[in-house]
């Protein structure tokens, strides 16, 4: 410990399927990591939600709203074969579908993101903080859908620019330049402002110089159980091979660990 900045560690897809639903939680118990985001709209969230409650973390779970994955709970963006196709949402990359740049079918958006909203609300879980699958909240007409939602629901924390993005080695210069552009905008939001940096771990370790100055900052990982093992399968890493979570998060120990709930209750001091 003695180091500045505080790291919130997030396992994200929580909901997503039973192997991932069952390495989370045994995280979460284990305070390996500090907070999970959770998807509405699969068939394990159910599953997920009895775990967070059962196990008494349901106060460090995140919103992790999905348009890529699953079915929606609204009917109106079925019929946009941008976001839905064969009865599921579709994922489309967005440097190949050029499409989702533009401000288009915002009605649809955010009636689907409300919906999740307002899932995760009736599942007992306080809306603090957001967060996306496949980053979807960074592609305009989703961030114009769900930006009056983070004041109607008085959200406090939305997932900042992975700095990953930037990486010549993960974006091509068509996304580079779509995020050079977007970025600013994006900042403008106070919300997204709350946490200085995001990132998978050895994107972290990269940039530890950049961040010693940060006073909170977040780091993803993505567990699921694997031949019995917790392995975090985020598809970012460039370089460290896939491990077990926990040996990853040990990465971190110089580092004081904390909730999304401790650090709000920092800043509001």
């Amino acid at each position: 410990m003695g180091r500045k900045t505080k790291v919130i560690v997030n396992a994200d897809d929580f909901g997503m399927s039973h192997e991932k639903n069952v390495a989370i939680d045994e995280l979460m118990q284990n305070g390996i990591c500090t907070n999970t985001s959770i998807v509405v709209n699969m068939e394990h969230t159910e599953e997920a939600v009895k775990m967070a409650f059962e196990s008494g973390y349901q106060d460090k779970v995140s919103l992790h709203i999905n348009l890529t994955e699953g079915d929606s709970l609204t009917q109106g963006i079925r019929d946009i074969s941008l976001y839905y196709a064969e009865n599921k949402f579709v994922h489309r990359p967005i440097i190949k579908i050029n499409e989702q740049i533009y401000p288009k079918y915002i009605k649809q958006l955010r009636e689907e993101i409300e919906a999740q909203i307002q899932k995760f609300i009736e599942y007992g879980f306080e809306i603090n903080s957001i967060d996306s699958h496949n980053w979807v909240h960074l592609r305009i007409p989703v961030w114009i859908a769900l930006k009056p939602l983070i004041k109607k629901y008085n959200i406090s924390i939305v997932r900042p620019m992975w700095s990953g993005y930037k990486r010549p080695e993960i974006a091509s210069e068509k996304w580079s330049k779509y995020f050079s552009i977007f970025q600013p905008w994006l900042l403008k939001c106070p919300q997204c402002n709350m946490l200085k940096h995001t990132s998978n771990i050895e994107q972290f370790l990269v940039d530890e110089k950049l961040l010693e100055n940060m006073d909170f900052v977040e780091v993803f990982t993505h567990p699921q159980v694997i031949d019995g093992k917790n392995i975090d399968t985020s598809s970012s890493y460039l370089k460290k091979p896939k491990d077990t979570v926990e040996n990853n998060v040990r990465l971190l120990n110089a580092y004081e660990r904390i909730t999304i709930k401790q650090m709000l209750e920092e800043v509001q001091r």
